[in-house]
């Protein structure tokens, strides 16, 4: 049946992985498949080093390049998540207020920070007050239901500890308003296995 081997961002793979590993298991049950979770500019190395067949990241970590074939998936509502009974739920979100925010998330590309410093109208050589930082989202949205860290995620991502009343979206000003867009990333001049196209569609179909 053949093998594949991909690598996926921590959102992607929090949002799509364990959809897309079931379809993969289910559609095609003898299929070797190789999953790997890791920051963008390293999955980057990794494509470039013939290391993995295709990535999954965020669009913002993609440079201009002709070595680079990219497909961008449909964007993905985001949000700033907190836990029930967390303080800034009884006032007015603001700017200033989001300023001063304790930020929990994933490694975030400097292109979706820098939207993110200019919408809040931070100085130029001001930073984002990121306390925690890790690629593993399952936990950032544990220690997020037990403190009054403000967390950065995709919707879909959260959707289950939403809807169980487990975390609470943050209504902001539309301005503030957040979204993450991936996109599926292979060599140009690689042709991809069957087995990778396999792969890919699956990802398509969960991303849908």
């Amino acid at each position: 049946m053949g093998s594949v081997k991909f690598g996926l961002g921590p959102l992607p793979a929090a949002s799509i992985l364990a959809e897309v590993l079931c379809a993969l298991k289910r559609d095609w049950p003898r299929l070797l498949v190789n999953a790997e979770v890791s920051t963008g500019p390293a999955l980057l190395d990794q494509l470039r080093a013939e290391q993995l067949d295709f990535i999954v990241v965020e669009q913002r970590y993609l440079p201009l390049s002709a070595e680079l074939k990219v497909q961008r998936l449909a964007v993905e509502p985001a949000g700033w998540f907190v836990r029930p009974g967390h303080p800034w739920l009884a006032v007015s979100i603001t700017a200033d207020r989001l300023r001063q925010a304790a930020l929990a998330s994933v490694p975030t590309p400097e292109g979706a920070q820098a939207r993110i410093r200019e919408a809040l109208g931070y100085l130029p050589g001001e930073n984002l007050n990121f306390q925690v930082v890790s690629n593993d989202l399952h936990s950032l949205v544990t220690l997020t239901r037990h403190s009054d860290l403000v967390l950065l995620a995709p919707v879909r991502v959260v959707k289950a500890r939403l809807d169980a009343g487990e975390l609470v979206l943050l209504s902001v000003p539309e301005i503030f308003k957040l979204s993450a867009q991936f996109a599926i990333v292979n060599l140009a001049q690689r042709t991809l296995s069957p087995s990778a196209q396999r792969a890919i569609a699956a990802i398509e179909a969960a991303n849908g």
